[in-house]
């Protein structure tokens, strides 16, 4: 059973030492809660939706080609990606940079003086790290939010932080997301490679009008389909002059063996008349002769040159036919028919090897316009690939021109797939410290407290008896009575203790 007395006893000796260690944790609470200063929290809210960042790639890398797909891994990774970059130094730093150490370090709503100056470094760290310290960013759960929080020294000043620190990393996501240098990169390449598309558009057109080729395949058809005409008129030009050819042959075999001649009447029994003229001059040499033989001697010189005549008009008397036949002869019919076949096959024959050499000529001069014009379209179209390769060049730098272009639009209009669901709050009532759970606290510590301090000073005297000896109540008896009902009426004072030896 418990006794009240007894149990009350620690409480009616030591009470006041109780209330003044209770009345001193009071004074420290309400103390602390006068001293510590107000922290004013701040809060904002990002949302991280899928935007241009996640459905395209750098230009630099697609370089004109369809838009890639560049969704992140997982969406948790991107999000705790953002959430790092918040929480980065260097977002930091640029808040330090763009504030200073008004709104930080002294609540203050707007910047002033150091914040438009370079910092001193030991300030600066010391900014650095009470933003560091100070801000609470954590990415909601099962959502695309993240929650950003800042306590500071004034309402304003914790709105101005949080603010700074958003509009920093909005600056800081499209530049990340965004290639540097990228848009003039690709206004100077497409400049250059369109002046080399035109140099080589203007070449192609003069190649064109030098060789005069405006549809090369067509004209290669009919200039194969006129040399082919070309080789079968000289094919069939070459056997009808052969065919001459050996006509003019025969001709001429048979012209040799007809005669050119042919007698076509012949009358016997007339006079001859050359013979007649050589009778009579024979006849009137002899009459000389018996003339001069009478005046001469037959040694004489006149003598010897009349009879040398008279011989040589008697041999050619007697060589002479007595009677005389007439012949009449015209040109041979098959000799004149014959002839004129020849003229008619010589002249077809001239005009057939003409023929054949000027189609010769013509056929090479086709074959050799036909390897210029196969000249001609290789480089024409060389040339045309290489247009059409610079051409396909410039379309995607073009295009890539255009999503660079596109970037700085975006980057300059600072828009990103991070929208700010919720401005930064401006909240009048302080975050810290929390004066109803502080004072509650001080007053359950106070209690509590002073209650364990009389338990605790009252079992120390009884401690204290026991080392001088002195009979004393034991630990429990405090709380109960012992079955024999002995009782202690009174307590040895806390001054009568004895000391402990030094």
């Amino acid at each position: 059973m418990f006794d009240s007395p007894q149990l009350l006893r620690p409480f009616r000796r030591h009470g006041r030492k109780g209330l003044v260690f209770f009345g001193v944790v009071i004074a420290l609470t309400v103390g602390f809660l006068i001293v510590t200063p107000r922290l004013y929290r701040s809060a904002a809210k990002l949302l991280v939706r899928l935007g241009r960042e996640n459905s395209t790639l750098d230009p630099t890398v697609t370089l004109g080609q369809n838009t890639a797909v560049a969704v992140p891994l997982s969406r948790e990774n991107e999000i705790n990606s953002v959430v790092d970059i918040l929480q980065s130094r260097d977002i930091a730093e640029k808040v330090a940079q763009r504030l200073g150490p008004g709104p930080i370090l002294y609540g203050e709503a707007e910047p002033s003086g150091p914040a438009l100056q370079p910092l001193d470094s030991s300030i600066e760290e010391r900014l650095i790290e009470t933003l560091l310290k100070n801000f609470t960013i954590e990415a909601a759960r099962r959502s695309n939010v993240i929650d950003v929080a800042y306590l500071g020294y004034s309402p304003a000043a914790s709105q101005k932080i949080v603010q700074t620190l958003v509009d920093v990393y909005l600056e800081a996501h499209v530049r990340l997301n965004r290639t540097h240098g990228s848009h003039d990169f690709f206004v100077e390449q497409t400049e250059k490679l369109r002046i080399d598309l035109d140099g080589k558009e203007k070449a192609l057109r003069d190649l064109k009008n030098t060789t005069g080729l405006a549809q090369a395949d067509e004209q290669r058809r009919l200039l194969i389909k006129r040399t082919g005409e070309m080789e079968d008129d000289l094919s069939q030009t070459q056997t009808a002059r052969a065919s001459a050819e050996a006509k003019v042959k025969s001709l001429k075999a048979k012209l040799e063996a007809l005669p050119a001649l042919q007698v076509t009447q012949k009358v016997s029994g007339y006079g001859n008349e050359g013979t007649d003229k050589i009778r009579e001059q024979f006849y009137a040499l002899q009459v000389r002769e018996k003339e001069a033989s009478t005046k001469y001697s037959d040694d004489h010189p006149r003598m010897l040159q009349i009879r040398e005549q008279l011989a040589e008009a008697k041999a050619l008397l007697d060589s002479e036919d007595r009677t005389r036949t007439q012949v009449t002869q015209e040109p041979g019919r098959l000799h004149q028919q014959a002839q004129a076949e020849l003229m008619q096959e010589e002249t077809l024959l001239a005009s057939l090897t003409a023929k054949s050499e000027k189609l010769q000529t013509q056929i090479a001069s086709s074959r050799d316009e036909l390897k210029k014009l196969t000249d001609d379209e290789m480089r024409i179209a060389s040339l045309q690939r290489e247009t059409d390769l610079a051409d396909a060049e410039y379309r995607r730098y073009s295009a890539s021109t255009e999503q660079a272009r596109i970037d700085e639009a975006l980057q300059t209009e600072r828009m990103s797939n991070i929208a700010v669901a919720q401005p930064a709050s401006y909240q009048i009532k302080a975050a810290s410290p929390r004066t109803k759970i502080v004072l509650a606290f001080g007053f359950a510590f106070g209690l509590f407290g002073a209650i364990a301090f009389c338990l605790a000073f009252d079992r120390w005297e009884s401690f204290a008896g026991k080392l001088r000896g002195e009979p004393s109540a034991t630990p429990s008896s405090l709380w109960s009575v012992e079955a024999s009902g002995a009782a202690v009426d009174s307590e040895p004072s806390f001054a009568d203790l004895p000391r402990r030896p030094k």
